[in-house]
């Protein structure tokens, strides 16, 4: 359960450091969220083909 959320951490850090002018906008969440279920949806894709 630990390395599952120093992952999602180490993740959340990474989108915001190199998309900085995303997250200057305000739309933080949206952004975010995006790259999570893009993310997820490649981790299931790769798993499934």
């Amino acid at each position: 359960m630990g390395l599952g959320i120093g992952g999602g951490a180490m993740i959340y850090i990474t989108v915001k450091e190199v998309f900085p002018e995303v997250y200057a906008e305000g739309s933080q969440m949206v952004s975010t969220l995006g790259f999570l279920l893009g993310f997820l949806l490649m981790l299931f894709l790769d798993t499934t083909l």
